[in-house]
């Protein structure tokens, strides 16, 4: 006999979905202009486009995200349409974890309420969008292995093993921060919840733990090797970690809102679901008090005020993840007032932030709207030669790759690469203050330049970029070959 489903079951699945929905059009909406947010955008355009001419990716990276935002792009026709779809679509399959935590909850509302909070939650919509769109791809990962650790003790071990496996190897293919997260926020889960077994048993899995992080680290110094450097970097001076601490910076310059809604959401709400879970812990299975409290650890130390600048805004931003992890076992796991308000505080307060932010939007693109028409323009005006490559500031380097179809490469890291190979330099930028007598009027080009965009003749400063590169490249001074609007195209050599 065919089984119906139950009018509640119906209602709880339907509020899911809408409020699913209603998180993807609220990141379609954010992303609507012609540039995304942030200043990376346009990576994964020129990531995009490279898999689908060449089957391979113009920059190295983990590959799985640009895979998937290459069959949504083959599927509506158009690359940059495609990576909005994934920008959206992608972070919203947390809710599919969420939901199947939250499915037997007494409240039909809770699994809608939950996956709002978290896919409307101001770091995924006002600083992941766009700009990290990796990041938020690999966040429902570590959702399933929060609903893994959660069940884990209502399945065969094998098949949470399993289970684990497939998730840590999709996130490894994804982002490598939001590894790290899952990996550590796996140890602790273990340390909680074997924390009686005998030595011979720690002593066994220590190894094996070692052994899974020396193949997470080869795997990475394979696909990534640039970021494998930077682990290294990372694990070899662990104490520049904290030079320059986030807290200083936090009302002292412009800082990202989220972000410092993060770390008081993080660290109070850390603390004070600590408290309770503590308090309420014979109450709770064992699987659940370990994910319980190895969630609310990471958070708390993700979300630490006392990280360096360098490495704050990264950490705080997944941070999110294993508090609303946390929050969701706890409400689920007990009906003790005291924690229902903290949970409940903590998914209103996310909630009305983001609203309250919703007018100003996203953070603004890499270039204004009136320099990417100028880049535009000068993409149809100007063509570099074969083996050529252009150097342009972070954010404007991608734009002009998408564009203008050639090479290139960060100012901040010009003097750290050799050029050599390469048959001819440029330097590409929007900054009307570069040194070149540059101008601020959009419509009154200086004296010598003409509308046409073809420069007088004869060697400009340049002062943005050091005199000497591995290469042995010139960058002091350079031939003016192009100057239209907002545009300057200036030959090193």
């Amino acid at each position: 006999m065919k089984k119906i489903m139950s009018p509640t079951l119906t209602l709880r699945s339907g509020l899911a979905l809408t409020a699913a929905a209603i998180a993807v059009a609220f990141k379609l909406i954010l992303t609507n202009g012609s540039l995304l947010p942030g200043v990376d955008g346009a990576y994964y355009w020129v990531q995009v486009r490279s898999i689908l001419e060449d089957l391979s990716l113009a920059f190295d990276d983990l590959p799985l995200v640009f895979y998937l935002q290459a069959l949504f792009s083959l599927a509506v026709g158009d690359i940059k349409l495609g990576v909005r779809i994934s920008d959206a679509v992608l972070p919203a399959l947390a809710a599919i974890p969420i939901y199947l935590m939250l499915k037997k909850s007494k409240q039909v509302w809770l699994p809608a309420v939950a996956i709002l909070a978290v896919l409307l939650h101001p770091v995924q919509l006002y600083f992941f969008t766009g700009d990290f769109i990796k990041n938020a791809a690999a966040i429902p990962v570590a959702f399933f292995i929060g609903w893994l650790l959660f069940t884990w003790d209502n399945r065969a071990i094998k098949l949470s093993i399993a289970g684990l496996v497939v998730c840590l190897a999709i996130v490894g293919l994804t982002h490598f921060g939001t590894l790290l997260l899952c990996i550590f926020m796996l140890a602790l889960w273990a340390i909680f919840y074997l924390r009686k077994k005998p030595v011979q048993f720690w002593l066994t899995s220590g190894i094996v733990a070692l052994g899974v992080g020396a193949l997470t680290v080869v795997t990475l110094a394979v696909l990534v090797p640039s970021r494998f450097e930077r682990l290294v970097e990372f694990v070899t001076q662990p104490a520049t970690i904290f030079e320059g601490p986030f807290w200083q910076f936090m009302f002292l310059i412009r800082t990202d809102v989220a972000i410092i809604f993060a770390v008081f959401a993080g660290q109070i709400c850390s603390l004070a679901l600590g408290f309770l879970l503590w308090k309420n812990r014979a109450k709770l299975e064992n699987s659940a008090f370990s994910l319980a409290a190895s969630s609310l650890v990471t958070a708390f130390l993700l979300s630490s005020p006392l990280v360096g600048i360098e490495w704050a805004s990264r950490f705080i931003a997944l941070s999110f993840a294993p508090l609303f992890l946390a929050a969701i076992v706890l409400w689920h796991s007990t009906d003790r007032a005291p924690l229902k308000v903290n949970v409940s505080a903590l998914a209103l307060s996310t909630i009305v932030i983001s609203l309250l932010l919703a007018p100003s939007g996203a953070k603004p693109s890499a270039v204004t709207d009136i320099e990417y028409r100028d880049l535009v323009v000068a993409s149809k005006e100007f063509a570099f030669p074969d083996n050529s490559i252009v150097v342009a500031r972070h954010g404007l380097e991608f734009l002009v790759a998408w564009e203008m179809k050639t090479y290139v490469i960060q100012e901040e890291t010009y003097l750290e690469e050799d050029l050599s190979s390469y048959g001819s330099v440029y330097l590409l930028s929007t900054d009307s203050s570069a040194g070149y007598g540059g101008y601020n009027a959009y419509d009154k080009p200086p004296a010598g330049k003409s509308e046409t965009g073809k420069p007088p003749t004869g060697k400009v400063p340049i002062d943005k970029l050091p005199s000497k590169g591995k290469g042995g490249q010139e960058a002091t001074t350079g031939e003016l070959v192009y100057a239209k609007g907002k545009v300057t195209i200036t030959k090193i050599r």
